[in-house]
């Protein structure tokens, strides 16, 4: 059985076009996962819960879990590697410094 790839939503939360999904598809089983900034305002929280859910339905569709998490991006990403015995992750590519760092 091949092990799944993660794919890390940041921004991006679109499916159509995504080249980290593509890849990820492509490698064997996807387990998607996105990262809470707790740092984030009122307005991106409401957007970001719509946006989340509709996500989620979509990736529902697919057959692809969504996992949510808080904290730390690098140190929750390698929690769920250990959790589903990942061995790689996907994501679009970044240009803040922030994510750089992380990626």
């Amino acid at each position: 059985m091949t092990s799944p790839s993660i794919l890390w939503f940041r921004q991006d939360l679109r499916l159509s076009d995504n080249a980290a999904l593509n890849a990820a598809a492509e490698a064997g089983p996807v387990v998607a996962v996105y990262v809470f900034d707790e740092h984030a305002g009122a307005a991106q929280h409401w957007w970001l819960h719509h946006s989340l859910t509709a996500l989620s339905s979509s990736l529902a569709e697919r057959g692809v879990p969504l996992i949510l998490r808080r904290g730390d991006a690098v140190g929750e990403l390698k929690a769920v590697m250990a959790e589903t015995g990942a061995m790689q992750i996907h994501a679009t590519r970044a240009y803040e410094p922030w994510w750089k760092a992380a990626d």
